[in-house]
This record gives C-alpha cells, structure tokens and sequence, in this order.
C-alpha cells in the first residue's frame, strides 16, 4: 500500500475515534443552537485547492436553522459559505453530518498521451460514474473563539466497481480566538488526498457578496495522485480602532504522482506581515510584506520569493464589493532577464435582485501541480434566480503557467441548474467542459466532457453568493 493512502486511511481511523470520544463527552442536553464562532483568516487554507481566496456561500433558500455569528470566519471545505450550527437533524452537540450527496456521472475525456497510467488507461476513454459524498463537523463555540473539525470523505463507484484508491476525501481544522479586544489569534490544518487528481471536482469557483470572500479549487486533471497539506497560525493586533497589524506564518506540503508513478514533492516555507488601515465604514487600504522558500523535487536547493506591495477594498453596497492586493515579487526562477514579476489577487461581485455576477483573478505559485512557478488564474460567475426553487449557475475560468511552465494551460466551463425540492434538499443537473495542454507528467492534455444529476440533503442551506 502506497504511503499517500496509508496515511489517508490512518486519518481517517484517528478522526473517527477522535469524534467518537469527544461525542461521548458531550451531552446530549447542549444540542441547542450555538454562534459561529469569532473572526480569523487561513491563507494556508486558500493555499489547498485555491491560491490566495478567501471563502463564500451557495443556495438560493435560507432557513431559520442558522444562527451565524457576524465574525466567524471558518467555512465549509471547499466553498466560501460560512459554517453554520443546525438544529435538529442528524445533530449530536457540537457535532452533526452537514451534507449527504449523491452524484451520477457520465464523463468522456480524449487524451493525447497514450501512455498516461491509472485510470486514464489510453488516450480516450467514457465512463459512469456513482459518487457518494458526505461532510461531518465538530463545530464548538467557546467563551471568547471557536473550534471546527471538518472531515470530508467521498466514495466512487466507476462503471460498476469501487473505484481503486477509493479514499478521496478532506480534512480541515481551525481554531479562532479573540482573548481581548485587540487581539485575535487564529490556527488552521488542512488536509486533501485525490486518488486522481480532482476527477470529481466540487464547485471551481465560490464566492460571497456578503462578505466579499473567494475560493477558486483546483480543475486539473493529471495522470495520478494528489497529496496536499497546510498548516498555518495568524495573528491580528489592533494598534488603534482604524490600523491593525497581522503576522502568518504558514507550510504547505504537495506530492503528485505523474507519469510511471513518479511522484513530485514540494514544500513552501512562507511567513507575511500585513498593515491594515481603515478609512471609512466601507473602505480599507493596507500593505504587505511577505517572504516565501520553495523547494521541489529535482532541483538544486530552494527558490527563495520575496513579496511586498498594497492592497484595496471598498463595499459600493450590501453586496456590491471591490477588493485587490498586488505586489512586486522577485523571483529567482525568472533568471537575470525576468528576475522581477508581480503577485496578487483581485475580485469585483455584484448582488442584483434575481442575479449575481463577479470575477476572481489570482497570480500565485501554481495549484494543482508541483512547481516553483507562477500562474495566472481567472474565474468569472453569474447566478440567475429563474423562479422561486430554480436557479441557473455558470462559471467559466483559466489557469495559465508562467516560467518553466509557460507550455500548461487549462480552462473549464460549467453550466448548473438547482431545484429547491424542500427546505433541505436540491437537486441538480450540470454540463462541464475542461481543456488543458500540459506536459503529460503532471497534467494531462486534451479535452473533458462530463454530465452529471444528483441530488443533496444539506443541514444549513446555504446562500448561493
């Protein structure tokens, strides 16, 4: 058994029991509804299946199950929705199952690499796909903080048979702490395993009007597995009511298996110091310092990134936000011709009547593969109430590499349609296309095409953008 899998399955073991024990200390007399928890950022978190997002929400119906506290900051895995505390159904305490999904797909993908392995067994395949998905959270409230455990697993039966590897799932924990009215202090640990690499993808792009939050996860598809684990702690100390100053330390690990099996390691050392200053209710400005080493499987050493620059938002309404932070980044890897580029992220949402619309633009290390390089990565979004419980969603998005990896590119479109059956459960229909040039060892090239109908069951709706 290789060791991605062990590990995956040791964690998996670990957390039941963890939950179990902690289940069996907890009475049964606490499952009354209970705040959200205290405010925080994890830009470890982001860095999992999205560089430099923030986090946002989804559905069309809100019901009065939620009682989310205005600074809470943890969110569901995956997406940008803020993690909210039932009542009632499949709740014990502090824990309780969030979703229950069940997804069938029919995908058709044309590779141009015949020798790609796995799954991918020749250069063009078709297969069904069954795909059961759950998440379970621990979600506790403390007198001045908040302690989530999310645990996502996922199970895929392909054309008939339990799919090998069958362990893709998530993992993530945070704790948030305000233990005075200038500090807040924040800890996150996030963990992801893909047999394949992201061949079941949940949403691509997130977003929240409300808040102003962003997520963009990974859309690649490569030859083989993906390992990925962050770690994190953020400090924010409030100088005056208008400037607060902000530390993050951070590591992220990544192991991908390419072509023949091989795998790919990367580690980021990274460590930030931001400075934020607050010029009216609905403005802030700020800048940043940061400072990153990246070592990859294969090459001599690190690659040692130097950030700094500033950064902007504004809230034009209730939900119509404007926010960017870039900066000049020097960058070994770009040699004695390029040895400067940029970094940043900007994001613009606005929330009509019956529609949303946004885009999220990031420049960062490259997602989804082991590099020391930068790509571009850009989505665009639009929601459309059509009726009461019917809702159209489109995203469309690239992710276009920089340097050695100037030759990978990739780009998706989906189109989704809900249906509000009841307060807690929606059903859904959608049609995905992906397109990617790659290099074959870590990510493959050719096209997908995929369909898929399935239906969930959510414990707190959430608001879709």
């Amino acid at each position: 058994m290789n060791q991605p899998i062990l590990i995956s399955r040791n964690l998996s073991f670990a957390l039941g029991a963890t939950l179990w024990l902690i289940l069996t200390g907890v009475p049964l007399a606490h499952a009354q509804s209970q705040g959200s928890g205290t405010s925080g950022s994890d830009r470890a978190t982001q860095n999992q299946d999205s560089k430099n997002a923030g986090e946002a929400s989804k559905d069309s119906v809100a019901t009065n199950d939620t009682k989310p506290s205005s600074q809470s900051a943890v969110t569901a895995i995956g997406t940008a929705s803020v993690l909210g505390m039932p009542n009632g159904s499949l709740r014990w305490g502090d824990f309780f199952v969030s979703t229950f999904s069940f997804t069938q797909i029919h995908d058709h993908a044309n590779y141009v690499d015949p020798a790609a392995p796995t799954a991918f067994s020749g250069s063009s395949f078709s297969s069904n796909t069954s795909l059961f998905q759950t998440n379970l959270v621990f979600n506790h409230s403390l007198r001045q903080g908040q302690i989530a455990l999310q645990y996502e697993p996922r199970l895929a039966i392909i054309n008939g048979n339990v799919y090998p590897d069958y362990s893709n799932q998530n993992l993530g924990f945070n704790v948030l702490l305000n233990p005075t009215a200038r500090w807040s202090l924040g800890f996150h640990n996030t963990f992801t395993y893909f047999s394949s690499q992201n061949v079941f993808a949940s949403y691509y792009v997130d977003a929240n009007t409300q808040t102003g939050a962003t997520v963009q996860n990974n859309f690649l598809d490569g030859p083989g597995s993906l390992l990925n684990e962050a770690v994190g702690l953020s400090a924010a100390y409030k100088l005056s009511p208008r400037t607060t100053i902000g530390f993050s330390p951070d590591f992220s690990y990544l192991r991908t298996t390419g072509r023949n099996l091989e795998a790919l390691t990367g580690r980021d050392y990274a460590g930030g110091v931001t400075l934020g200053y607050q010029l009216s209710a609905r403005q802030t400005v700020g800048t940043f310092f940061r400072v990153e080493y990246v070592t990859v499987t294969g090459t001599v050493g690190g690659t040692p990134i130097y950030s700094f620059g500033g950064s902007y938002a504004r809230q034009m309404g209730p939900a119509w936000l404007v926010s960017a932070a870039f900066g000049a980044t020097r960058n070994p890897v770009g040699g004695v011709f390029s040895p400067w580029t940029f970094s940043g992220t900007a994001s613009i949402m606005r929330d009509f009547r019956r529609f949303s619309v946004g885009g999220v633009y990031t420049r960062d290390i490259a997602m989804g593969y082991v590099t020391n390089n930068f790509a571009d990565r850009a989505d665009g979004f639009f929601s459309w109430q059509v009726l009461r419980h019917v809702q159209w969603r489109t995203t469309l998005g690239s992710q276009i590499g920089d340097g050695a990896d100037s030759s990978i590119s990739a780009y998706y479109a989906v189109n989704e349609i809900h249906w509000r059956l009841a307060p807690r459960v929606a059903s859904y229909v959608s049609y995905g296309y992906r397109l990617q040039n790659g290099d074959a060892s870590r990510v493959l090239t050719g096209h997908r095409n995929f369909v898929s109908a399935g239906i969930r069951w959510e414990a707190v709706p959430p608001t879709l953008y």
